[in-house]
């Protein structure tokens, strides 16, 4: 597959999606660093592309670079307000401990896009951390509600049963 895609590289070295689907193969494997550089190159070919900036904030998230992160994801949101966009700002403050910060763009996702157990899960977390128990509860249970609605429709969804698990020891 990485031949592959370095060939359409070659062939097409000003197509941005070579790059990202490329960077996103290597996302997967979790070679971080590899998914950065491509995903720089898709910024550079196609400088608003907000999923490309979006991706290289998430990539550099995953390495502990968070003011670059930061100012990636930030340059996303500027580009196209998601609410992915949204949601891995949240993701962002909530690994740098800034819990207000956090909460404010996880409620955004979750008000701007579908509803979502893992958005609601995020939203249930950043609860926990700011001791506001009972929207804390009320989130994990959105979650879970919507886990199990998942898990019913396609049991053998592992994501669906480990997010289902996990709010429901949130919740005890």
């Amino acid at each position: 597959a990485i031949a592959t895609y370095r060939r359409a590289m070659k062939a097409q070295p000003n197509y941005y999606l070579n790059y990202l689907s490329l960077g996103n193969l290597y996302w997967y494997r979790t070679e971080f660093r590899e998914a950065e550089d491509l995903y720089r190159q898709v910024t550079t070919i196609a400088p608003d592309l907000a999923t490309g900036h979006m991706d290289l904030g998430v990539a550099l998230m995953a390495q502990g670079r968070f003011p670059l992160a930061e100012a990636s994801l930030l340059r996303a949101l500027r580009l196209h307000r998601s609410s992915m966009v949204l949601m891995n700002l949240g993701g962002l403050y909530y690994d740098e401990e800034r819990y207000a910060e956090a909460a404010s763009f996880f409620e955004q996702s979750v008000a701007s896009g579908t509803p979502s157990a893992i958005r609601y899960r995020d939203l249930g977390d950043v609860y926990r951390h700011l001791e506001r128990s009972r929207d804390s509860t009320n989130a994990y249970r959105l979650a879970r509600d919507m886990a199990q609605d998942e898990v019913t429709r396609n049991p053998q969804q592992a994501d669906s049963r480990v997010l289902l698990a996990l709010v429901s020891a949130f919740l005890g």
